[in-house]
């Protein structure tokens, strides 16, 4: 279900449920531009989920990222006729023609969960058959 492309941006984001509410305060993480945006869940039944997008696309943060990275969203139940939540998300998200990483080992659950680097300017880039994150570091 990934969406091929490549993009460069600052990593950020993070839980729905904690970056979402701090959006137009001073611990808004988003206020930059040229963003690559991580998102992850757990337990939040669609209609909070759809709430969370909502507010992203209003406050602007939807137009600024240059690429969507979806970890894990555990304990979402499907809902609304989707199959899964990354049905649901890529309904918000085909619209900004932009590259999409489904399923990214960062989470809430116990299973592989790698660290990323918030803040940090980041590639992506989506493929076919592979996905990459280089982390650009500063020297």
């Amino acid at each position: 279900q990934n969406i091929v492309g490549k993009a460069s941006g600052v990593l950020v984001g993070g839980n729905l449920c904690t970056f979402v509410p701090n959006l137009g305060s001073q611990a808004d993480a988003t206020k930059g531009k040229d963003l690559i945006l991580f998102i992850e869940e757990v337990e939040e039944p669609y209609s909070r989920i759809d709430r969370m997008f909502q507010h992203l696309i209003l406050r602007g943060t939807m137009d600024k990222i240059k690429a969507l990275v979806v970890g894990r969203f555990d304990g979402c139940p499907t809902s609304r006729g989707y199959n899964s939540v990354f049905e649901f998300i890529d309904e918000y998200v085909k619209p900004y023609n932009i590259p999409v990483c489904y399923d990214f080992p960062a989470g809430h659950d116990e299973s592989w969960n790698y660290p990323l680097i918030e803040g940090c300017p980041v590639t992506l880039d989506v493929a076919k058959d592979k996905v990459t994150m280089e982390f650009n570091l500063p020297k």
